[in-house]
């Protein structure tokens, strides 16, 4: 349904049909308004939320899976005034930009969103007003005194059938359902008084048209007819976007990105049926088709109150973000994979072509293919959001960026895949001389590198890369890859005080290299072994490297500096016992996640610890990492049974009950699928704050991609 905080019109700059004058989403629907007509575009709100993911089964066998039924009708004004205006009103504080396919003169930036759309004189002397209120879209006629309102004539086109029921309602029925338009209420303001003027719908069945007759109202006044339309059998998604990453500027705003799930201007009126959204039509050998998606991003103010601005950014395929961060200028830097030829490069960009890949998907829970296969995308916005400065592919001829498991293509099995969305992790950060540095996964053979680390063998499906580019985008300073015979797979890096760089990450190559100094230089056994490389800053040299696993499932996600240049490590483990229990107070014995602190040369442990329920398997997956200036160590991630189940884990793994929790802390009771936020003392002596964050009966988690933490210890997520 419509909602006033959620149904506001952004003006057409480009980005859309010429005919478009302003644009309304809203979950489950679309409202375009034309200079004569009001354009309503409604989905199966149900079908919507099996096709893009959520409540589905991880294993999905028919087309109907993945097609959404749509239904598009329109109000025409019919005889309406040549010499109308159409004005929006009560402009948001926010704008809009769409950075959209290749054809730069369409991206268009600063799109003003308002909360009214007003059509003047529409008939001689008789405005209309569009506005959302409760659960529904209003609109308002308002007839000028001495005006007639017999003007007003609404063709309805596209509706299956039309009449008024026993109370006066406008029934419109569609091949998805009723939509109603209460009984107008009518009146006017009379010396200070509304006074409420009876009034009812007129249909003239022959062309389904609308007419409005008010009965013994006074002509010296203004009359103001006013229906609603209830878009009852819609709701459902409230919003077309799924959450994946987030980071924050110096101003402590808020910055988050996911996958956005537009609904274009109907081709054809009455019921009609997508496989979601954009790009060629690729049908798996299930039968089905998969939707596609752009990326969604939202600039917050550091209240949490206010939107300054929000952007779309892709091309027909499927584009998704998986990591955010913000320069010293307040410059937005997003990391992402994507599947669009015409993904928005500009002309200086390191790579202007797409070098895709095989089809890739479904991408298990998350239900996003990319059908021409996938490469890595950077790119880089101005600080008000208005222009796309920088934009470039990173990539070869197989796909790269994810780090996927896909039962229904002919390609090997992901161990590192663990968690639900664990596809699209990786990272972005900036070198200490300024420069971009990203940690991902790629399958391509000839991935861009300037060098090959001498002991890594990239002979695996999947590898793991590190790649350096200037701020611009336009040249790539060093690339490189490593890896074994199995699949590997970079998650998070960070840097020393000599500018040396900490890569991390899992493998299930029991020949995986291990050069240099290091701890375990030998494969732990199990699914997969977490890994950690320390480079030197032209990546040419591994100053020492280590595994860190035993004998079931273990990954490294995440890696953080102090200010003294000391190494910690966040993972995850099955099984561990006390394996990762060293010279800390506080652990508990078989805890599903790890912290280790490692020596700088990475020849030992300076400490270690595991924590959770102590169940032998994850609870969370890990979402942000951070060891501030006080050493105090912050984790955040999610734990749902559900939403693993999804990706097709056991149900008992990745749940939030039974985690510690401290005294008086903000939420101390979880439904075991919520979020979960953890502050250690920097010598794993204890806690110093534990909390759960999330709703009651619903399943809070993220969708891909990683958060951050500032260095105060605030969490973006």
């Amino acid at each position: 349904t419509c909602s006033s905080c959620d149904l506001y019109f952004v003006e057409n700059r480009g980005q859309w049909e010429s005919n478009i004058l302003l644009k309304s989403d809203f979950g489950s629907g679309a409202i375009f308004f034309e200079n004569d007509r009001v354009t309503i575009s409604l989905c199966d709100a149900a079908q919507k939320n099996k096709a893009i993911g959520h409540g589905m089964s991880a294993i999905l066998k028919t087309d109907a899976d993945y097609l959404v039924n749509y239904h598009a009708y329109q109000m025409i004004f019919e005889n309406s005034n040549a010499q109308k205006t159409i004005q929006p009103d009560d402009q948001l504080n926010e704008y809009f930009n769409y950075f959209l396919g290749r054809n730069k003169s369409a991206w268009k930036g600063g799109c003003h969103a308002y909360r009214k759309v007003i059509y003047r004189s529409l008939y001689e002397g008789i405005d209309a007003e569009y506005y959302s209120e409760g659960n529904g879209l209003k609109y308002d006629m308002y007839v000028q005194p001495g005006a007639d309102p017999a003007q007003i004539a609404i063709r309805y086109d596209g509706i299956d059938n039309i009449h008024v029921d026993s109370k006066g309602n406008l029934v419109l029925k569609t091949s998805l359902g009723d939509i109603i338009e209460q009984h107008p209420y009518t009146y006017q303001t009379i010396n200070g008084e509304k006074r409420e003027v009876k009034c009812k719908f007129v249909l003239d069945e022959e062309n389904n048209t609308v007419h409005f007759k008010p009965e013994n109202y006074d002509e010296r006044y203004v009359l103001v007819i006013d229906p609603r339309l209830v878009f009852a059998t819609y709701s459902g998604s409230t919003t077309d976007n799924f959450g994946y990453t987030a980071t924050y500027d110096k101003f402590g705003n808020g910055f988050a990105a996911g996958s956005a799930f537009g609904q274009g201007y109907p081709t054809t009126l009455g019921a009609y049926q997508v496989s979601y959204k954009g790009g060629p039509t690729v049908v798996f050998s299930n039968g089905g088709t998969y939707p596609n998606t752009d990326m969604g991003i939202t600039k917050y103010d550091s209240t949490g109150t206010n939107r300054l601005f929000s952007t779309f950014l892709g091309g027909y395929g499927s584009d998704l973000p998986h990591s955010l961060i913000v320069d010293k200028d307040d410059q937005l830097y997003v990391l992402g994979t994507t599947a669009s030829a015409n993904f928005p490069v500009t002309n200086q960009a390191y790579d202007t072509v797409f070098h895709g890949g095989p089809n890739a998907g479904p991408l298990d829970g998350i239900a996003v293919a990319y059908y021409s296969g996938s490469d890595i995308v950077i790119s880089k916005f101005s600080a008000d959001g208005k222009q796309l400065l920088a934009s470039t592919f990173l990539g070869d001829s197989a796909n790269d960026g994810l780090n996927y498991n896909n039962p229904f293509a002919s390609l090997s099995p992901a161990l590192t895949r663990h968690n639900y969305a664990d596809e699209v992790r990786g990272e972005i950060d900036f070198a200490p001389d300024g420069n971009i540095v990203i940690a991902s996964t790629t399958r391509s053979k000839n991935y861009p590198k300037t060098d090959s680390l001498s002991t890594a063998s990239p002979n695996g499906d999947a590898d793991a890369c590190l790649s350096k580019l200037t701020p611009n985008l336009d040249s790539l300073i060093w690339s490189v890859k490593f890896g074994g015979s199995g699949d590997d797979a970079a998650y998070s890096v960070a840097f020393g005080l000599d500018s040396s760089i900490y890569v991390v990450g899992g493998t299930a190559s029991t020949d995986f290299p291990v050069p240099g100094l290091g701890l375990q230089k030998t494969y732990g056994g199990g699914l997969t072994d977490g890994w950690i490389y320390h480079i030197n800053s032209d990546a040419n040299v591994v100053y020492s490297s280590s595994l860190e696993g035993f004998n079931a499932y273990d990954q490294i996600y995440f890696v953080e500096t102090n200010r003294k240049g000391e190494v910690f490590v966040l993972g995850q483990a099955d099984n561990s016992q006390s394996n990762y229990i060293q010279n800390a107070t506080y652990n508990k014995p078989n805890g599903g996640q790890f912290i280790t602190k490692f020596k700088t040369d990475l020849s030992g442990w300076i400490w270690s610890t595991s924590f959770g329920r102590g169940t032998g398997v994850s609870d969370i997956s890990p979402t942000a990492f951070l060891v501030d200036l006080c050493n105090s160590i912050y984790v955040s991630g999610w734990g749902s049974p559900s939403v693993n189940a999804e990706a097709g884990w056991p149900s008992n793994v990745h749940g939030t009950s039974g985690l510690d929790v401290t005294p008086g802390c903000y939420q101390s009771t979880t439904d075991n699928n919520d979020f979960y936020l953890m502050i250690m003392r920097d010598d794993a002596s204890g806690l110093q704050y534990a909390t759960y964050i999330g709703g009651i009966n619903e399943v809070d988690h993220v969708d891909g991609g990683t958060s951050r933490f500032d260095k105060k210890g605030v969490v973006y997520q």
